[in-house]
Order: C-alpha cells, then structure tokens, then sequence
C-alpha cells in the first residue's frame, strides 16, 4: 500500500502542476454523464502469508454518474475542472467458496490530466464501502485469512483515456488499481489488491454548448502557511475474535499552500498503542524502564493534501524517529479525508474532522478518527 500511495502522491502532484493554467479548453457539451466499465485481472499476493489459492481470473464491472464542474469555485479552476460523481462496483474474486464477491458504493473524483476534441487523459480517485460475501471463519472459511469482515472499505485509483467517439458517446480505457480491506478492525485483514485493465463506454446526455469560468474569485481569502493541532482515536484488533485496541495519537503540522487547492504538508507525530502497553505489562517486560514511552512511537513525516472546497484528500508518508517495540517496517503511510468546518475569527481558524488509514506497505495497521484546528 505505500508504495501504491507514494505514487499516487507524485503522480496527483505533478498531474495538478500541469494542470494549471488551461485557458485555451474546447467547449464543454455536457453536464452529466454515465459510464459502463468492466475490469479483468488477478489478484496480487502481496505477502507470503496470502493463504488462499489465488485465482486465474478475478472480474468485475462497475456503473458511474457524475456531474461535471464548470469553475464556479476555484477549486474547480485549480484541478482543470473535474467530474465528482459515484461509482457501483462489483467484483467477483474467481473463487466463491473462499473469496466470494464484493459490492460497493464509492464517491469518486476524476480529474483531466490534458483534453482535447478527439481525446482526454484523466484520473480517477475513489474510495467508499463493500459488502464481501465470504470472510474468515474458523470452521465454516478457516483458509481466508485475509478478510475478517463483511463490511469493508474500497478504494480506487484509476488512469486511463476517453477517445470522443460521437458528441455524445466516448470509448475509455485504462488501468486500475483497487484494494478491499477493513484497515484492521476486525482480523484478519490481510487486504484484497487488484490492478487491472478496464474497458468501458460513457454516454453524455442532453448535448448543449456552455463555456468554461477561467479567472479565479480574487476577494476569497488564501493563506500560504497553516500551522495545525491534530488528535487521532483509532481502533484495531490483533488476533481474530480477540479484542479491539484502541490506539491514540497527537501530531504537530504545517502546511505550504501554493495554489488554491493544492497543499504541501509536514509534521511530526506521537502515537500510544493499548496493545503494546499491555503486552509490556503482561510479559512483565522492561518492569524497570517506562513502559508507556516504550509502548509510544514518534515520527516525523511528508505529504500533500487536494483541496476539494471543504474536503481534504490527504497522502502522507512517515518515518519512524522511536519505535521500540514493533516489529513494523520502517516506513509508513496515511491516506486519509478531512472536513473543514468555516472558519471563525479574523485569521479563519477552522476547525476539521477526519478518518484516516495507517499502512506498512501493503498491510493496514489500524483506521483513525482525527479531529483539530488548522490556523
């Protein structure tokens, strides 16, 4: 998963550098639009602890509505006017006995890379809910230790071409990647990753002529620098069946806007884990040295942040400074999405609540609710 997370973060990061400035865009003929996809792959074994049989053929489909924007917000302007709409995506693992199926709903930005009158390049950013028919269970589904519960997240990410077949028809293809996983709450939780090739058909409605807004709204208020206080509760269980830890975390951060919805952040975080104190306490391990700075870590860590009005679609990567006790790579990852309430006061303080996912690679250690103040 970090490694996944690393490129999209450069990738969305020069995608919107590029995408700055286009003044010269054609007409746009559409407000709405649908889109029949398929998918065809396998799934990736990620880790040698990926115990069922992986099958030849994972498949699927999904069914997109969105709704174009025009540059109403600067928002709009700054991500070369995007698509903001749902998906349905339904996707049969290859073997229904063990891995089921999976069906679920995910909002989704997509956001042009360049456009033409022939051809547009674009990417897509979704992330939702599925429900998976089979999940681990010790008599009845003992080999599927890499899902421990029906309810899970899906997120995906997309590149691809849409090739202007008609005026209101247009072939897309592309590639995908997709992870099911429920970030730790309920073991196992392994995760589910697949990258595959799509096909697919967009109908666009109700052809009419409408221009694109270009100058951006000077009179709303920007800053360049914001300094933020973040709280994070999260929750994760080790062991399948066992109990649920609760883990806690406080991070210091600063933030570079250069644009009106692009955000370059840095920071530093302290977390505690319920389940490292106690396992301490229990094996009476180091009963002489301070057993609640052992269970802690801190780190220091980068990242970027697209700015959707209110929404925050956050990608940071940390580095471990004190991590005494786990045994987790080195190296970790965060995505995440916050809301930013209005701002009070005349420096617009706001206040944010968010949720985010803390990774080793491929694998979730633990989903966190954050909450704080950006000033």
């Amino acid at each position: 998963m970090k490694k996944i997370l690393i490129f999209i973060f450069c990738f969305s990061t020069a995608s919107n550098i590029f995408c700055q400035g286009k003044k010269n865009l054609p007409k746009s003929g559409y407000k709405w639009s649908f889109e029949v996809n398929g998918f065809a792959s396998k799934i990736l074994k990620h880790t040698k602890r990926f115990q069922p049989e992986i099958p030849a053929l994972t498949y699927g489909f999904e069914l997109n509505a969105s709704y174009k924007t025009f540059g109403n917000k600067n928002w709009h302007r700054a991500f070369n006017y995007p698509e903001i709409g749902v998906s349905y995506i339904q996707t049969h693992f290859g073997n229904e006995a063990t891995l089921g199926s999976a069906y679920g709903f995910a909002p989704f930005v997509k956001y042009y890379i360049t456009r033409s009158k022939v051809v547009d390049f674009h990417a897509k950013l979704a992330g939702g809910l599925a429900y998976l028919t089979q999940v681990y269970d010790p008599i009845k589904n003992p080999i599927n230790n890499v899902i421990g519960s029906r309810l899970n997240t899906v997120v995906q990410f997309r590149i691809g071409v849409d090739f202007h077949l008609t005026k209101e028809v247009d072939l897309q293809f592309g590639a995908t990647f997709m992870h099911y996983s429920n970030s730790s709450v309920q073991a196992p939780n392994l995760g589910i990753n697949i990258p595959s090739g799509n096909l697919g058909v967009i109908y666009k409605p109700k052809y009419f002529e409408r221009e694109y807004i270009v100058e951006q709204d000077k009179t709303i208020f920007q800053k360049k620098n914001e300094y933020t206080f973040k709280f994070g509760l999260g929750v994760n269980q080790k062991f399948a069946r066992g109990a649920n830890y609760p883990a806690y975390s406080f991070a210091l951060q600063y933030g570079r806007y250069f644009g009106y919805a692009n955000k370059l952040l840095a920071g530093a975080i302290v977390s505690f884990e319920q389940y490292e104190y106690d396992f301490l306490v229990n094996r009476q391990i180091d009963e002489d040295k301070d057993q609640t700075f052992r269970a802690m870590d801190w780190s220091a860590y980068l990242g970027y942040e697209m700015m959707l009005g209110r929404v925050g679609l956050s990608f940071i990567v940390g580095a471990y400074i004190h991590n005494p006790t786990l045994g987790n790579a080195p190296i970790w990852a965060k995505p995440g999405i916050t809301y930013y309430f209005p701002g009070f006061g005349k420096q617009k303080h706001k206040p944010f609540l968010g949720i985010n996912m803390k990774t080793h690679y491929f694998t979730a250690q633990y989903v966190e609710m954050n909450f704080g103040i950006a000033f």
